[in-house]
C-alpha cells in the first residue's frame, strides 16, 4: 500500500509524493519528483524542525493523515543552496515558477514587448508573486526577503523598474512609505487571515516636501518694517512693487515658516494684482520658475493620446468618453492626471477617500464667462481652504479669465492660457505658505517633483511613483529628474 506525504522545500516548493513506507525509496522520489541529481546528499524534517531519519520514518508514513516532511541538502555541495540569500536565488524560482505558467508567461512576454506594466498586469503579477514569496517563506516573510522578491521581479520585468532610484524596486518595495505592491499585498493577506493574534496599529506614513511650513523657530525672528509693508500695499508703479516686493521677501518667509500669520492677509497686493504670485515665486525658486510651461503643452497632449494604455478604470473612461473633449486640453490633461493619481483615504479622524469629482471641484471650478465673483464666494464649498481654480469662460472648451481663491479670498490671474493657470496654482500654494489639499497631495507631488523637478528628494506615495514609470514610457519623462533622487 502507498500512501500520499506531502514534500516542501524552499526553493522548490510543495509536491505529493506516493511512497510505500521504505525511507531509501521515498529519497530517491524526492530527487526524482524535484529534478534533484542522483548524487545529492538530502535530509528530512518535519513541520516542526525535528530530523526524520531511516529509523523514524516508517513510523511517521504509518500515522494517520498527511505527513509533512521538509527536505533540505545535507552539505555544501549539494545542488541547492542552504537559503533563499541572493536577488539571483529568488529571480531562479520565479522564472521556474513562470515557465510553469503559460498564462504567467505570456503576460510577462507582453508587459516587456510593451515595456509597460498596466494596473491591470501589475494586480494579477503581484498577486501570483507574492504566493509564490508566502509558499516559500509564510505569510510574514522578512523585509530582506520583500527586498530581494523585488529586485527579483525587476530583473526579469525591467519595465517595471521605477527610473528615479538606483535599485528601482520602489514601485515594488517602498522602504520609506511602506506602500509598494508587494508590502499592500502582504497587508491584504494577513488583514484576511483569522488569527487570535490582536493586530498592530498600523504604521503612520509621512511625507515630505512639498510647500508646508519647515523653517525651524527662531528666537531672533525678523521684525517687519511696516512703513515698507504700508508703502508696498498703497503702491501702483510696477517697478515700485518689485523693489518693495525683494526687500519684504524676508518677513513673508517668516511668514511661510510658521503658522497663524496668513501672508493674503498682511499682503492685501496679492488680491490685487494678477502677477504677484508668479513674481514672488520666481524670487523663492528662479531655477524652476519656468519648468512647467515649458513641458506641459507637450506632455499634456502626449498623456491624453496615451493615458488608456496606461489604466482602463472606469472612471477615466467615463471621463474620456463624456467630459475630456469639454474642456481644454491642459485642464483634461490634469483631470486625466488626477484619474491616474486618485484621492487617497485620509486617515482615522481626517474624512473619508474623496470621490473623483468632488477632488476636480477641488482643483478646478468652472463657470460661465460674466458671473460675479461675489457670487463664487457666496456659493463656495467653505471645506475648501486650499488654493484653487477658479476659471471663467462661454465654454469650458473656451477660457477667458483666470483666478485663485484660497481661504476665500481670490487671487486674480494675469495667465492667458489655462497652462499658464494651472502654473500659477501651483506656484501659489509656495507662496502662499500652504500645505496640498490631503486629496490632491498625489498629484501635486508629482507635478512637484517630475514636471518642476523641485524637492525631488521627497519620499512619494507608491501610486505617484507607479504613475510615473508608467508614464514615463510613453512620454520620455525618465530624465527630466536628477538621478541623485533618493526616495
Amino acid at each position: 500500500m502507498e500512501k500520499l506525504i506531502r514534500v516542501s522545500n524552499t526553493f522548490r516548493g510543495k509536491k505529493l509524493i506516493l511512497s510505500p513506507g521504505d525511507y531509501d525509496d521515498f529519497l530517491n522520489k524526492v530527487k526524482v519528483k524535484f529534478n534533484l541529481e542522483p548524487d545529492v546528499v538530502i535530509s528530512l524534517e518535519d513541520d516542526h524542525g525535528a530530523e526524520v531519519d531511516d529509523e523514524v520514518f516508517p513510523t511517521l508514513w504509518e500515522q494517520g493523515g498527511t505527513p509533512n516532511i521538509v527536505f533540505n541538502p545535507a552539505s555544501p555541495a549539494s545542488s541547492l543552496p542552504s537559503l533563499l540569500n541572493d536577488v539571483e536565488s529568488f529571480k531562479q524560482i520565479l522564472e521556474s515558477y513562470i515557465d510553469s505558467n503559460p498564462k504567467l508567461t505570456n503576460l510577462i512576454s507582453d508587459c516587456n514587448e510593451k515595456s509597460l506594466v498596466d494596473n491591470a498586469a501589475a494586480t494579477l503579477l503581484i498577486n501570483d508573486f507574492v504566493a509564490k514569496l508566502v509558499e516559500l517563506k509564510g505569510d510574514s516573510p522578512s523585509t530582506r526577503d520583500q527586498r530581494l522578491l523585488a529586485k527579483a521581479i525587476i530583473k526579469i520585468l525591467p519595465c517595471w523598474r521605477y527610473p528615479e532610484t538606483a535599485d528601482g524596486i520602489d514601485i515594488l518595495y517602498d522602504e520609506v512609505g511602506r506602500c509598494g505592491l508587494i508590502q499592500m499585498r502582504l497587508r491584504w493577506i494577513h488583514r484576511n487571515l483569522k488569527s487570535d493574534q490582536p493586530g498592530r496599529a498600523p504604521r503612520k506614513t509621512y511625507y515630505d516636501g512639498g510647500p508646508r511650513p519647515k523653517h525651524p523657530k527662531v528666537s531672533s525672528a525678523t521684525i517687519p518694517n511696516n512703513e515698507l509693508i504700508a508703502e508696498l500695499n498703497s503702491s501702483t508703479s510696477e517697478s515700485e512693487i518689485s523693489r518693495l516686493m525683494k526687500e519684504t521677501i524676508e518677513h513673508r518667509n517668516q511668514i511661510r515658516g510658521s503658522t497663524g500669520q496668513s501672508i493674503l492677509k498682511i499682503y492685501p497686493k496679492f488680491a490685487e494684482l494678477g502677477y504677484l504670485v508668479n513674481l514672488e515665486f520666481s524670487f523663492m525658486f528662479p531655477d524652476i520658475d519656468q519648468r512647467f510651461l515649458n513641458i506641459w503643452p507637450d506632455f499634456s497632449k502626449n498623456l491624453i493620446d496615451n493615458c488608456k494604455n496606461i489604466t482602463k478604470s472606469p472612471s477615466l473612461l467615463k471621463f474620456i468618453g463624456n467630459d475630456l473633449d469639454k474642456w481644454d486640453q491642459s485642464i483634461a490633461a490634469l483631470f486625466v492626471l488626477l484619474h491616474l493619481i486618485p484621492p487617497s483615504a485620509q486617515g482615522k479622524g481626517k474624512g473619508g477617500r474623496c470621490k473623483i469629482e468632488d477632488a476636480k471641484n477641488r482643483l478646478v471650478t468652472y463657470y460661465k464667462a460674466g458671473t460675479p465673483l461675489q457670487s463664487v464666494l457666496d456659493t463656495w464649498n467653505e471645506e475648501i481652504s486650499q488654493p484653487a481654480l477658479i476659471v471663467l469662460g462661454d465654454t469650458r472648451a473656451s477660457l477667458t479669465s483666470f483666478f485663485i481663491l484660497c481661504d476665500r479670498i481670490i487671487i486674480p490671474l494675469n495667465a492667458k492660457t489655462s497652462t499658464e493657470a494651472i502654473d500659477s496654482l501651483f506656484k501659489a500654494h509656495y507662496v502662499i505658505g500652504t500645505e496640498y489639499d490631503g486629496n490632491l497631495s498625489g498629484l501635486w507631488k508629482f507635478i512637484q517633483v517630475h514636471i518642476y523637478q523641485h524637492e525631488v528628494e521627497s519620499s512619494l506615495p507608491r501610486k505617484v511613483k507607479q504613475v510615473f514609470q508608467q508614464i514615463s514610457t510613453y512620454l520620455q519623462l525618465g530624465n527630466t529628474a536628477p538621478s541623485s533622487q533618493n526616495v
